[in-house]
């Protein structure tokens, strides 16, 4: 998988979680996200999704097998998105957390910090 294929099933996993959101919230939300990103070095390093793409992304053979993905945040109607990357040692995509479809795997936040 090359990197655009990435950012494209990275800005899908993000749509699915900005979607789930609203529905819990009741509103709508802006799309121009805050990663709140953890792992591979980072602890709660809030990136654009460009720059996570750019940090997540290794190559087109290896890649990180889990990256958790959910809301916990909004600030007005920007949402605030964790993605933590596993500490699995990077592999081959079929070992990814869903296969060929990557490493992203949706979580819930049990409540979401609205400011």
């Amino acid at each position: 998988m090359n990197k655009t294929s990435f950012a494209r099933i990275f800005q899908d996993a993000v749509e699915v979680a900005c979607r789930s959101t609203e529905e819990a919230l009741g509103r709508t939300l802006n799309r121009d996200v805050i990663v709140r990103m953890y792992g591979a070095g980072t602890n709660g390093l809030d990136v654009s999704s460009e720059e996570f793409i750019d940090r997540a992304y290794i190559n087109d053979d290896v890649f990180y097998r889990l990256i958790d993905l959910m809301v916990v945040e909004v600030i007005g109607s920007r949402p605030v998105v964790f993605a933590r990357i596993s500490n699995h040692p990077p592999a081959q995509l079929s070992k990814c957390w869903n296969g060929e479809k990557g490493p992203f795997k949706q979580l819930t936040a049990e409540a979401i910090a609205q400011k």
